[in-house]
């Protein structure tokens, strides 16, 4: 079946969407969010109804339907505030923005494969290699409103307003609320659209694309997009220590966590300021990987220089928590989900370092409270395993579809879903998926090793399972707690050894202390405690 809306055409067969002869990138969930629209052509549709006919049998909310729709805008190159396709009414839900009209039979023009077009997607710089060297090419499409129109703006940035614009960019960027970094990718695109090699507008933008998927679960091509954004700066100003830190801060939300120190490394050594920020990030990376004593000296320092950093507080306790200093890792954990509810780490990381520590009734409690403010997936997965816990599968199989749901680029999410709760489901995927990763070169991010450790796990061969643990503890990782009470890996703590894992991690953790007992670092305090 074809459907004509506006100036789009959508087999609903092959799944494919093209305006002209040009296929544009709309697939999985977002194809089914705007294939079920067109059934009810210009109707209302309310978020009940699109809940149940896009995503049941899995349990979401609002905001993740607001999210897809986000999503499937970018890919139509569509404008919430001028909307040419499908249209928010307020408090209700969603309506095609015009009529869409069926036909049966071959469509009208050409059927170019997918791979074989270039999508125009708004939100998203299309940037290429060509000649050895990449190429910016911006493609935003005609429908995006311009403040005070097109014209309008192009003179003022003729004028030298571009400034203006992204002096206002960065302050919706640094409000850190999902609308907010919306406004601000909006406002960074306009300067580039009139000036396309600004460079404080591209890393500007560069951030704002991987806070999209870090913060506010947008699939990964956003910041893989960052990625690109930041080496054309790179390639343009190779001292640009800027450019360094967002392009360590793209590599850090896809969890390459080795790229990303030395992303973060190169930021500090040509940064002329000695900026924190750069060091913040360094600072988690390292905590991230297992070096905690140069994570706690490195946070203490930036707490010191900059204590308005909205992370001090989540990555000192983080470093505690690996240490075993879990009065005073708990302490900051607990001030930070009272001062910041608007941040998904805050909100995450106090009722899983309760979990951590057995605290099960008081983690339940606490993710309650999170659950009614903005979400990190892993906290719907923090409570799959509290639902485990308690022997509710229904539960925990609803939360598992909501994380991967919430955030559809991870394949750690899709793996969850697929593998818990344990159903006697049919594991005929389990060896090639397994294949698949082993591929790959040895992750670099610790906690990779555990999707491994898993799949394992799943297929019954428990020693390579522990094997694949090992190699996590060897690359850095560090929580012990986690794995001696995590409901996900039942099968492996039953095997012996799995006390040797713990032992490793018990030793890599007492020279960490060890070094940071010596150094005095015990002592010191935030800055204003």
């Amino acid at each position: 079946m074809y459907y004509y809306l506006d100036d789009l055409t959508i087999d609903t067969v092959k799944n494919k969407v093209w305006r002209s002869e040009q296929s544009l990138k709309v697939t999985g969930l977002s194809f089914q969010f705007l294939s079920f629209m067109l059934t009810k052509e210009t109707a209302v549709v309310t978020f009940d109804e699109l809940m149940d006919g896009v995503w049941s049998p899995a349990v979401v909310n609002e905001d993740t339907v607001t999210q897809r729709v986000l999503l499937l805008r970018n890919a139509l190159g569509d404008n919430g505030r001028n909307p040419r396709y499908i249209r928010s009414v307020r408090g209700q839900g969603y309506q095609l923005a015009a009529q869409p009209i069926a036909a049966d039979g071959m469509r009208k023009t050409a059927d170019l494969p997918i791979g074989q077009a270039r999508p125009l997607i708004q939100h998203r710089p299309l940037i290429w290699l060509a000649a050895g060297a990449l190429v910016l090419c911006l493609s935003l499409l005609s429908g995006l409103v311009m403040l005070g129109g097109p014209g309008s703006f192009r003179q003022a940035s003729n004028q030298g307003s571009a400034n203006k614009f992204i002096e206002r960019a960065r302050y919706y960027a640094s409000i850190g609320q999902h609308d907010d970094n919306d406004r601000a990718i909006e406002l960074f695109q306009r300067v580039l659209l009139t000036e396309p090699e600004n460079i404080p507008a591209m890393l500007g933008l560069s951030r704002a694309y991987t806070a999209s998927m870090c913060r506010f679960n947008a699939d990964r091509d956003w910041a893989e997009q960052a990625e690109i954004l930041a080496r054309h700066v790179i390639a343009m100003q190779p001292d640009n220590f800027q450019a360094f830190r967002v392009l360590g801060y793209s590599q850090d939300c896809r969890g390459q966590v080795l790229l990303a120190r030395e992303s973060y490394l190169q930021a500090i050594k040509l940064d002329p300021n000695n900026d924190v920020k750069s060091q913040s990030a360094l600072a988690y990376s390292l905590g991230e990987t297992g070096h905690l004593a140069e994570a706690l000296a490195l946070n203490l320092s930036v707490s010191r220089a900059d204590p308005q950093q909205t992370f001090t507080l989540i990555q000192l306790g983080r470093v505690y928590e690996l240490l075993g200093l879990y009065s005073r890792a708990e302490a900051l954990f607990a001030e930070s989900f009272e001062l910041y509810p608007d941040n998904i780490f805050s909100n995450l990381s106090y009722p899983r370092h309760l979990f951590h520590q057995g605290k099960f009734s008081a983690a339940r409690e606490i993710v309650t409270r999170a659950k009614a403010r903005p979400a990190h997936p892993d906290l719907l997965v923090l409570s799959a395993e509290l639902a485990l816990l308690d022997n509710d599968v229904m539960q925990a199989k609803n939360e598992l579809s909501a994380a991967a749901a919430m955030r559809p680029s991870a394949e750690y999410l899709k793996l969850l879903v697929k593998l818990y709760p344990s159903v006697q489901q049919p594991i005929d995927w389990l060896p090639e998926k397994l294949a698949a990763l082993q591929a790959k070169p040895e992750p670099s991010d610790p906690e990779d090793w555990l999707k491994h450790a898993l799949l394992y796990q799943a297929l019954g061969e428990n020693q390579a399972g522990i094997n694949a643990l090992l190699s996590a503890v060897e690359s850095g990782y560090r929580n012990k707690d986690y794995l001696q009470l995590s409901p996900l890996f039942n099968e492996l703590r039953s095997i012996p050894g799995f006390t040797g894992v713990i032992e490793r991690i018990n030793l890599a953790v007492r020279h960490e202390l060890d070094t940071v007992q010596a150094s005095g670092l015990l002592t010191h305090t935030i800055a204003g405690r």
